[in-house]
């Protein structure tokens, strides 16, 4: 699948950005402007390489589609609600998962589970599932097998379009920027998602496409958390992901 390129994403924030405050929103996954009403001047300018007069800017372009910056308490992206996978063994993993702050689901079958937050491409809504994880030093792998299907799951689909993620890790929660690894490193990161979980190979043999691996990398600069969590339980039996 063709991607899109880095400056093509660029070229939906305002005209005039410099290229410190370009940077800096690209590593946070904010890639358009109507990602800036989910969030407070305060917490953009605490971004390196974002300053007042790039602040300026982007309300000013929001001003020209009568929008805003979102005010203390409104609109935050930390008050929206959470869409869990309509998949009902899926939904209950997740639930379980939230409620017992990992205790319950952050290991399933044996196999290490994280959970993915994703924006949704077209709705706009936050969209969150449960996936089969490794780790290479401080970063994070999921795999976009979706069972060896032929199509890309959805989440991969949202967060090609939206890199930043939100990840709950056990009882951890924090922000990750996501990207599909380059050829030249994907073999090395492959082998350490095939050795947790082999059928991958299998996967990759019948999906009739390049399953991407996906790295979650951790935000060191200001994130943005959200999301309202539901109770539930866990699931029993093993299923794709």
């Amino acid at each position: 699948m063709k991607q899109p390129k880095n400056d093509e994403l660029l070229s939906n924030l305002p005209a005039g950005l410099a290229q410190p405050a370009l940077r800096a929103l690209s590593a946070a996954g904010i890639i358009r402007l109507e990602q800036f009403t989910a969030i407070q001047e305060s917490d953009l300018l605490k971004m390196h390489g974002i300053g007042p007069k790039a602040i300026d800017l982007i309300r000013k372009a929001l001003e020209t589609r009568e929008q805003a910056f979102a005010g203390p308490g409104e609109n935050n992206a930390a008050d929206e609600e959470v869409f869990d996978s309509p998949i009902e063994w899926v939904k209950s993993h997740i639930q379980g998962y939230v409620e017992s702050d990992g205790k319950q689901g952050q290991l399933w079958g044996g196999l290490p589970i994280l959970l993915l937050t994703t924006r949704g491409r077209k709705s706009g809504k936050l969209r969150r599932t449960s996936l089969i994880c490794g780790q290479d030093g401080k970063n994070y792998l999921v795999v976009a097998s979706n069972g060896g299907a032929p199509d890309h799951p959805l989440w991969y689909l949202n967060l090609v379009q939206t890199p930043e993620v939100q990840i709950q890790v056990g009882a951890e929660k924090f922000t990750a920027r996501a990207r599909t690894a380059a050829l030249e490193e994907k073999p090395r990161l492959w082998k350490i998602m095939r050795d947790i979980f082999p059928q991958y190979d299998e996967y990759q043999a019948k999906a009739g496409r390049e399953i991407p691996l996906v790295i979650l990398e951790p935000l060191d600069k200001a994130g943005f958390h959200y999301g309202k969590h539901t109770a539930g339980r866990a699931p029993v039996e093993k299923k794709r992901i």
